[in-house]
């Protein structure tokens, strides 16, 4: 159930009609937005409640058996509240009343769920509205406005601070941020160089080389200057052995550690 959302002028119209002689809560059921939606409506059309419509309200009203107050025990941690309110006949000040009572909370699983659907449905409604491309209009006018002046006149930009000493930014917040920009880059990295030794696709736009660095070069060259190992043609990241190979575990470590792969030659 939705806090606010736009009314068609259909639904206006209709509303219009039942809104004096309907409960609020049947309402809220009926065109899935709250209470408060319904009431905010109401004050800006100017709408009144039928006093006699009310009152036969009032008479109506349902009272929760043990049964029902243990179903929505059980279920309404999974439940939407519309879902309920319609199944028990209740309102949403009940609901939220029972819930308070009893400790009940939504789960992280629909909280999660409801969230993504309200997100696409916002963006949808965002995107049948034109509210993006009106953003970005006015966005690009600003900037139009703003980049003719000196860097000095610039918004959020104080001329001669160092980027920590920015107005919104801390020494530690600045250096937080470059760390996990530089851990983030060199995982990335990490990961392709993996991709790209093994042969699979690459997921990012990131150049990987396929020559190797300066240092895996030079210690590739001295492995097989002191060690008798050798290097297989076509193949920059590997390099073999045999049984004249003076063999050496802390320089095949380092060769792994430099990104090489030490491999027995076939016979």
């Amino acid at each position: 159930m939705r806090n606010y959302r736009d009314f068609t002028p259909h639904e206006v119209e209709r509303l219009k009609d039942e809104y004096p002689i309907t409960a609020n809560r049947r309402l809220a059921i009926r065109y899935d937005v709250s209470i408060d939606g319904i009431r905010t409506l109401a004050k800006k059309q100017g709408w009144k409640k039928d006093r006699n419509a009310l009152l036969a309200g009032k008479r109506e009203l349902h009272t929760l058996t043990a049964e029902e107050e243990a179903w929505i025990i059980k279920h309404f941690r999974n439940t939407p509240n519309a879902a309920i309110m319609q199944r028990i006949d209740i309102g949403e000040s009940a609901l939220h009343r029972i819930a308070r009572k009893h400790g009940l909370k939504k789960t992280s699983q629909y909280m999660n769920r409801a969230r993504r659907l309200n997100a696409e449905v916002g963006t949808r409604r965002c995107r049948e509205l034109g509210i993006y491309e009106e953003n970005a209009v006015r966005a690009r006018l600003m900037w139009q406005s703003i980049k003719t002046r000196p860097r000095e006149e610039w918004p959020g930009y104080k001329p001669g601070l160092k980027p920590w000493q920015q107005p919104g930014m801390t020494r530690r917040k600045y250096v937080r941020g470059r760390q996990k920009t530089e851990e983030t880059m060199m995982h990335l990295r990490k990961m392709e160089r993996f991709r790209f030794i093994s042969g699979e696709k690459q997921q990012t736009r990131l150049k990987v080389y396929k020559n190797i660095t300066r240092r895996a070069s030079i210690h590739k060259y001295m492995m097989i200057k002191d060690c008798n190992y050798f290097a297989i043609e076509g193949e920059v990241n590997t390099i073999c052995y045999d049984e004249q190979t003076r063999r050496s575990m802390k320089r095949e470590a380092t060769a792994r550690r430099y990104g090489l792969k030490v491999e027995a030659a076939d016979e």
